[in-house]
């Protein structure tokens, strides 16, 4: 075996040694308590007091050092235990659809934090990958109906898991933003909220990524053409003009360097009161206009 005893002391060991190279050590600590409270279904607190006094398995062994293998090939943490929490809901991650971002949080708490948020409102998520905005929507106030919808086959199905997964009811569907046709099936002036995080990377910024997103995550769910890096955006906005009712609001997660650029499309295509708000990182990272 590939640590002397089974001792959690002798993991943690094991795991800074093999993985001090891409790591810093608060960041092994970090991955290290993930993959053991995924594995052995801990709690924070039993992490905590049980960890280093526990015993392993063989087949835990083998689990960690397969998981170590994944780490250091820059495999998301999130792919590797296949979950992770947003806005306090548990999500699953498959490697065909996009991680939730702490950034899209700040997104759904700005819909929240909206006046009118505590009515029964009817929402629609576009784009939505693993389904974390909408569902997050949907549990912060179960009156709501929600929709969900991805041209991705994989992120239909996850979302499918997650919504089960978190019991919620929601409405999910595959449909691609393209096309006009997809939005038939809606009602005229019916809804009172769409947002989305779309594709918003143009390939010529794809230099500026991380190596372990552009190794493991969807480029679907990520780039878009250099031609017009807002396609998603303007066409959403366009199909918006419809199926909003007048005063209902759009909300984006945004690319900052094409911000004056959106607001402009916007502001000239049918929508007044157009707001910016920043992320964590104090970036421009979210836009919200309101149907005129």
């Amino acid at each position: 075996m590939f640590v002397q005893k089974n001792t959690g002391k002798d993991i943690k060991a094991y795991f800074l040694t093999q993985l001090n190279t891409l790591y810093s050590s608060t960041e092994i600590n970090i991955l290290l308590k993930q993959l053991v409270c995924h594995r052995m279904q801990w709690e924070h607190g039993v992490f905590l007091s049980n960890f280093a006094v526990s015993s392993f398995s063989e087949s835990d062994l083998l689990y960690f050092n397969k998981s170590i293998k994944r780490l250091l090939d820059k495999e998301p943490i999130q792919y590797i235990v296949g979950e992770t929490y947003f806005y306090n809901l548990p999500i699953k991650c498959v490697q065909n659809v996009l991680i939730p971002r702490p950034e899209t949080e700040e997104l759904v708490q700005w819909i929240v934090d909206s006046s009118n948020f505590s009515e029964k409102l009817i929402i629609h998520d576009l784009c939505t990958g693993s389904g974390c905005i909408g569902l997050a929507l949907k549990k912060q106030n179960n009156k709501h109906v929600v929709f969900l919808s991805d041209v991705s086959e994989f992120a239909v199905k996850l979302s499918n898991e997650n919504e089960k997964l978190n019991n919620l009811d929601v409405s999910i569907l595959n449909i691609d933003i393209t096309d006009k046709e997809a939005f038939n099936s809606f009602t005229i002036n019916s809804f009172d909220i769409w947002v989305s995080n779309p594709p918003y990377i143009p390939y010529l910024e794809k230099k500026n990524v991380d190596d372990n997103v552009l190794r493991h995550e969807p480029e679907l769910a990520l780039f878009v053409g250099n031609e017009d890096p807002l396609v998603f955006y303007k066409k959403i906005a366009e199909q918006g003009l419809l199926y909003l009712k007048r005063d209902g609001y759009l909300f984006f997660e945004i690319n900052p360097n094409y911000l004056d650029d959106l607001v402009f499309y916007l502001e000239k295509n049918g929508y007044k009161n157009v707001q910016l708000n920043k992320d964590i990182h104090q970036k421009n990272r979210m836009i919200k206009a309101q149907k005129l």
